[in-house]
């Protein structure tokens, strides 16, 4: 199971605090990197408010798609460093 407090933590550094230091529009790379955490960011919403509304199908659903995009996120990000 997901620990969801955890996961935010995670989400909120790579949005908020790892952002490209860039002066003028991201190149079309890292749009793409910054549009998978978007994706995230609403898969483990829809993740925690299925947890919270006891539905563990959807639950296991939206985590395994967030699970994915992040797995994802991280293997672009160390290919590319």
């Amino acid at each position: 199971m997901i620990q969801f407090n955890e996961e935010w933590k995670k989400l909120q550094y790579e949005i908020i605090y790892n952002k490209p230091q860039i002066d003028g529009p991201y190149p079309q790379e890292i749009v793409d990197k910054r549009e998978l955490l978007l994706y995230a960011q609403v898969e483990l919403e829809k993740a925690q408010t299925s947890y919270d509304n006891k539905n563990n199908n959807l639950c296991k659903f939206h985590s395994k798609l967030y699970s994915l995009i992040m797995k994802h996120y991280y293997k672009w990000i160390s290919e590319n460093a």
